[in-house]
């Protein structure tokens, strides 16, 4: 119809769009801050794990070469020296 004026809109998805980009941004930084703060305590708790089993590793190593003192006596400790 030739002399109606249209409706006038206002954009209001552009503003809308905006608004959730910024929150998905926020909510990504949120996400990566968590993600590194998890990858840190598995870190740190891998880093104990290893030093635990190096410290029982140590331990067994000892044991065993006090009861191959202890079995075979002089000779025992003559192998183990050289």
């Amino acid at each position: 119809m030739a002399g109606v004026p249209k409706p006038t809109t206002t954009n209001t998805t552009s503003t809308t769009s905006t608004f959730q980009s910024f929150a998905n941004g926020v909510d990504d930084a949120a996400s990566r801050t968590g993600f590194q703060a998890q990858y840190q305590a598995i870190t740190a708790e891998g880093q104990q794990d290893m030093l635990d089993a190096a410290k029982m590793q140590n331990a067994l190593n000892r044991t065993q070469m006090l009861a191959k003192l202890m079995e075979a006596g002089p000779k025992a400790a003559k192998d183990l020296i050289s």
